[in-house]
């Protein structure tokens, strides 16, 4: 019964314009060249056909190099799409490489002027083609539209997906290892390039195919290959999971990178890592592929098999790190199976949820690479977009200079003379920020440790608190520590005495106010985001009700009381406002996402201790942000009899 494979008309994923976010990462982008099987939500694909097909049909160590490739032949959990071109979904199946063969719009090119070959390529006109010549599939990779899944799933038709696999020795080195190569169609991650080749491989002491079928010997190690580099795991690791004796892989969504489990996994460069973050996360599609065993030499360019001699690259060559891959037999590890695999790491980096207030540096970190890489992508199709993103925010630093930075530097300069109280109400924060990042540490840094604990890291108990904390943390800082920095800054505008303990007893006893005009701001606000055609005015309203617990702790007002003080209180400022919190609001977020990320990168410290880092300093930076909110406030809403304090006053 011929595979047929789901309806998946594709758009490659766009990449929010967070451009301002993301241009520090563009730098960094120039210099980088286990769940059980019932929870992964898989959907399964049909499974391969009995047989390896290819090269078994001949000698008897064909013959057993094709039985054990179908014995150990992996199978594949793909991020599965909610529907028609879901940019979160993998939309390309591995496929056999024939599926773009014979096809009119694919076209062979040679030559840095992309001279045409032929149309209608075939596996003959491959063979032994030298490194200068490449495929040209149908599609701009840079603006890809739905254009790549809609040609893949044409020419898929009905075949089934395939893996090729092929027994590799290496001279002066014992064993053998099975080699599985994926052929995709297109790699859309933070690179993104036509066609992309990935690879697992599993190490066997024996000296042959037949020989490790006779004893029944298994694997001793397997390598997932990730990027430029990959992932080992001894054949009984707990982290590698197997079905019915298979290695079970998880290719990244977009980048096909393979990993033992789903999650999300962080990469700087480090180890042959990509950069940015990979995404093996469920719901799952199961992908069982058919084998294809490659021979060990191919002298005919007849073979359908001739393709494996091609030294070219498989998709359109572009610039940087834009370039289609070049295939198996041009990689190290196709000479040198065993060294690669001695060279490779033990571990890899897994994101997980962060339980800490503010910004993580983790997820400021994927997203950040995520913008950028978009801006580069884009960079080709629309050669504007850099120079004008460039522009705009040139333009907003300018806007900042004239307009908020005189307020920042007043909250500079009050925060830093009254820094003991304002570091006495952020220290509230603390208890939760280590408790949060403590644990994640202990459960998967300090293993010793973690198995004293009554529970795990996927324990309902140990999920819940990591849901609960963050709530906690920003309950406290909008309810608690936001009011009492406000009191204090009040109270050294005008020349009081300010305190941590004075300010916490403000908080309380403004906190139903101030509970009653956050909650109405954040329900009106989200309810007209969700609307869409109603941003516009939930970002107006946002900044107009921006004081709202300003005028809550200062002025007695409540709920809608409160937000209608705020809003008189904005009345023909909008745009200096919102360009004053805008800036303050970078200056109290931004340096502990960034000392997270140095320390994650530059120290190699553990990502729970980087993002535990990273709230930490938060905790004390944003109350900077309220000192400067609060000074805005009482320019525009000036305190009854109130003079000017020395205090603010700024050399």
């Amino acid at each position: 019964m011929a595979y047929t494979p789901p309806a998946m008309p594709t758009r490659v994923s766009r990449l929010p314009l967070a451009w301002a976010m993301a241009l520090p990462f563009v730098v960094l982008l120039a210099l980088v060249p286990s769940q059980p099987v019932a929870a992964r939500q898989a959907t399964p694909v049909a499974p391969a056909r009995s047989g390896a097909t290819g090269a078994d049909a001949g000698t008897p160590e064909l013959v057993a190099e094709a039985a054990l490739a179908r014995r150990f032949a992996p199978v594949s959990y793909l991020k599965r799409q909610a529907g028609p071109c879901d940019a979160d979904g993998e939309p390309f199946l591995p496929a056999p490489v024939d599926v773009a063969f014979g096809a009119a719009e694919v076209l062979l090119r040679e030559g840095p002027d992309g001279r045409v070959l032929g149309a209608g390529v075939e596996a003959a006109d491959l063979f032994r083609r030298e490194a200068g010549v490449y495929l040209d599939l149908p599609g701009d990779p840079r603006n890809a539209g739905c254009d790549y899944e809609t040609t893949f799933k044409e020419l898929m038709g009905g075949r089934p997906p395939v893996v090729y696999a092929r027994v590799a020795t290496e001279p002066g080195k014992p064993g053998l290892a099975i080699q599985y190569w994926f052929f995709y169609w297109f790699n859309d991650f933070n690179n993104v390039h036509e066609a992309d080749w990935e690879m697992i491989q599993l190490r066997f002491e024996a000296g042959s195919a037949a020989e490790a079928l006779a004893s029944g010997t298994e694997p001793v190690e397997v390598a997932y290959a990730q990027h430029e580099g990959g992932e080992t795991a001894a054949w009984d690791d707990p982290k590698l999971e197997k079905e019915g004796g298979r290695p079970v892989t998880y290719p990244s969504r977009g980048s096909h990178a393979s990993y033992y489990g789903p999650a999300v996994w962080l990469g700087w460069g480090q180890g042959g890592s990509g950069l940015g973050c990979d995404d093996t996360t469920g719901p799952s599609l199961r992908v069982e592929p058919e084998v294809v065993l490659l021979p060990p030499a191919i002298d005919d360019p007849g073979n359908p098999l001739a393709w494996t001699t091609f030294a070219g690259r498989w998709g359109e060559r572009g610039d940087w790190f834009f370039d289609g891959p070049t295939g198996p037999n041009a990689k190290p590890r196709w000479a040198a199976p065993l060294s690669w695999q001695e060279g490779l790491r033990p571990s890899s980096v897994r994101l997980r949820a962060s339980h800490v207030v503010g910004p993580a540096a983790t997820e400021v970190f994927c997203d950040g690479v995520a913008a950028a890489s978009g801006l580069l992508i884009l960079a080709r199709p629309y050669p504007w977009l850099v120079p004008a993103v460039l522009a705009l925010l040139v333009l907003l630093l300018a806007l900042w200079a004239r307009v908020a930075w005189p307020t920042l530097r007043r909250a500079w300069v009050l925060w830093r003379r009254h820094l003991g109280p304002f570091v006495g109400i952020g220290a509230a924060l603390v208890p939760l920020t280590l408790l949060a990042s403590g644990l994640g540490f202990v459960l998967n840094e300090a293993p010793g440790l973690a198995a004293r604990l009554p529970f795990d890291e996927d324990s309902p108990a140990f999920l819940a608190l990591a849901d609960l904390l963050p709530l906690i943390q920003g309950g406290l800082l909008l309810l608690l520590v936001g009011p009492a920095v406000v009191r204090a800054t009040d109270d050294a505008l005008t020349d009081r005495s300010p305190g941590a303990g004075a300010g916490f007893r403000a908080a309380l006893a403004a906190l139903p106010r101030t509970a009653s005009a956050l909650g109405l701001s954040a329900l009106a606000t989200f309810g007209l985001g969700l609307t869409v055609v109603g941003v516009p005015l939930a970002l107006y309203l946002g900044v107009r009700w921006a004081f709202a617990s300003q005028a809550a702790v200062l002025a007695g007002a409540a709920g809608v009381g409160a937000l209608r003080a705020s809003f008189a209180a904005t009345r023909g400022s909008w745009w200096p406002t919102a360009l004053t919190l805008s800036l303050l609001a970078v200056a109290g977020a931004a340096l502990g996402p960034l000392l997270g990320i140095a320390l994650m990168v530059v120290g190699g410290i553990p990502i729970e201790l980087a993002d535990g880092a990273g709230a930490l300093v938060y905790a004390f930076t944003q109350p900077l942000a309220i000192v400067g909110a609060t000074l805005l406030y009482r320019r525009l809403v000036p305190a009854e009899g109130a003079r000017p304090s020395s205090a603010t006053a700024v050399d």
